[in-house]
């Protein structure tokens, strides 16, 4: 129902930092400390900006949005009007953040131009880009006017469901289906799902060529992507469908640099293969490459794993870098309970999916954004987990990427601090024989978080997507395979499964997979066979020139000297 505001009951006009301002007296719509502020563009009086047409019609959106769903304010208002709520000071005639952003409405001629100035970022819209209020060509009119969607379903929340789907990369290529899923629950909760493409690069079919140097460079266009298709088109919340390795952090990242209600749904975990009698997965395919050079199998066999490591849909069935990060997904709070370990191919993981679609609708009801889930107690717990998983190396650089996104950067000591006192509880492929179902059947996730909690390692009163704390949900989880998973009586070792490392060769830091190196590795010293590139070094493993005991070291391959940080399995 619009409510018609006269201007006279709003707000009057004050002087603010020698400029004259338009400000309201009153909260709008009677939620208490949301006050507009608008500001006249240069050479036209803030009297005549109070008494605009267009002002009066921010405050109906804003009174409008809130008599049908208080906690979509600020989004509805963006929508309806390309501005921003700022909280006034209840003491003084001064305006501060309080966690939102200062927007100035400047209006002309009956346009209107917004930009945020309230953080780092400017976000500037041109007067092209805004329809003119006065004439109500709102992204209501253009949508129904064009037969894309019902004014009913323009009536409740939008919400972007961006996946990754396609068809070249094995763990996308049913997240077809997830997203489905997930637009289901959307409608469920009484929301509308809107489908947004992502791009997505396979690791596996990226390696070993210059392809591998566009790998790290895609989660940068990932979350540059999903941030303007959010702020673009102004959607109240959004549920992340990725899978594999950068397009996971990438996502997460743009969710809380955008600051906005956000749910991870993953793709889940391809089911283990079966190679020479022996579940396998992509690990054995890498190994069993460099066997075939070096004449230990032949044709056939080489054929044989090709055919039967990877069985179907899914990320890799190991503990690499995307099962990684969806098990931390799900450890930071970000994703819903078993988001890490389903696998992809299990009917749950629909169910799942049909969960997430109505998780964000609750997170948008009750306006929880992604920093209030992401931050540093949370990012905490996740570090702490990726130790007690033995999780890939490539967790460091995305958590590093998220953390400084989320407004909290944390440094490589810290890993090395909580990998000090964390013990490790897993070896999943490729540190030992288990795979990600055996994960998921010996408790997953939670069972791993409430083996920490025996010794305090979590905080448990951080919230999550499902609306209750951590220790809520991990809340009668218990291992069902010490397999799979040992006690934190009984660990592999005492300390976590990554560790940092300063040295003469990495000044700066490096990271290794300290439960992946066998114990004799632990100390080692050989020769130093120094390469400039990947492909002089391969090209000396495959001419025999590397022999036991040497230690490769490759220069110039990192993000900027690659480009792209390549990565040699």
């Amino acid at each position: 129902m619009q409510t018609s505001v006269a201007m006279t009951d709003v707000g009057r006009v004050r002087k603010v930092n020698q400029d004259y301002v338009y400000a309201s007296d009153t909260p709008v719509g009677n939620l208490p400390n949301l006050y507009i502020v608008a500001d006249g563009m240069g050479g036209h009086k803030a009297g005549d900006l109070a008494s605009s047409y267009a002002v009066q019609t921010i405050v109906e959106a804003i009174s409008r949005s809130v008599e049908t769903r208080p906690a979509l304010i600020l989004q509805k208002a963006i929508r309806y009007a390309n501005y921003r709520l700022y909280e006034k000071s209840e003491e003084r005639e001064e305006y501060h953040g309080m966690g939102t952003t200062l927007v100035v409405l400047t209006v002309y001629k009956d346009e209107a131009l917004a930009a945020n100035i309230g953080d780092s970022r400017l976000y500037e819209i041109s007067q092209k880009q805004i329809r003119q209020i006065s004439e109500d060509h709102s992204l209501v009119a253009e949508l129904v006017a064009r037969g894309k969607i019902t004014p009913e379903e323009l009536d409740r929340p939008l919400i972007g469901v961006v996946s990754a789907y396609s068809e070249i990369v094995p763990g996308h290529a049913h997240l077809d289906k997830i997203a489905d899923a997930v637009k289901a629950g959307v409608r469920m909760a009484g929301g509308t799902p809107i489908l947004i493409p992502a791009i997505g690069v396979c690791d596996g079919i990226a390696m070993g060529h210059v392809g591998m140097k566009y790998s790290l460079a895609s989660r940068e266009l990932i979350c540059d992507s999903v941030e303007t298709m959010f702020m673009a088109h102004q959607l109240d919340g959004l549920v992340l469908v990725p899978n594999c390795d950068k397009i996971v952090p990438g996502m997460v990242m743009a969710a809380v640099r955008m600051d906005v209600p956000a749910v991870v749904c993953s793709g889940g975990p391809m089911l283990a293969g079966r190679y020479g009698g022996e579940e396998v997965s992509l690990s054995k395919m890498f190994e069993a490459v460099g066997a075939y050079k070096a004449g230990m199998i032949d044709d056939a066999q080489l054929e044989d794993c090709t055919c039967n490591c990877c069985p179907g849909c899914g990320s890799c069935s190991g503990m690499y870098t995307a099962n990684s990060m969806n098990c931390l997904c799900e450890a930071i709070g970000i994703a819903l309970p078993g988001n890490g370990t389903i696998p992809a191919v299990y009917a749950k993981r629909l169910q799942l999916a049909k969960h997430a679609g109505m998780a964000i609708m609750d997170l948008v009801s009750r306006g929880v954004t992604a920093r209030q889930i992401i931050n540093e107690r949370s990012i905490r717990n996740a570090l702490t987990c990726d130790m007690a998983l033995g999780c890939s190396t490539n967790t460091v650089l995305h958590l590093l990427a998220i953390a400084q996104e989320a407004g909290c950067p944390i440094d490589l000591k810290l890993f090395n601090e909580i990998s000090a006192r964390t013990p490790n509880l897993c070896h999943l492929a490729p540190a030992g024989p288990t795979h990600m179902p055996d994960l998921y059947e010996a408790g997953g996730i939670p069972a791993v978080q409430a083996e920490l909690a025996k010794k305090n390692l979590l905080d448990l009163d951080v919230p999550t997507v499902t609306g209750k704390t951590l220790g809520e949900n991990i809340r009668g989880a218990k291992i069902l395979n010490d397999k799979a998973i040992r006690s934190i009586d009984n660990p592999y070792s005492q300390t976590g499964g990554l560790q940092i490392l300063w040295g003469n060769i990495a000044p700066d830091g490096c990271v290794v997979k300290r439960s992946a190196v066998a114990p004799e590795m632990q100390v080692h010293s050989g020769p130093a066979r120094v390469f400039d590139s990947e492909d002089t070094a391969i090209a000396a493993i495959y001419a025999g020139d590397i022999h036991p005991g040497d230690v490769v070291v490759i220069r110039y391959e990192g993000p900027k000297g690659g480009p792209g940080m390549r990565e040699m399995l």
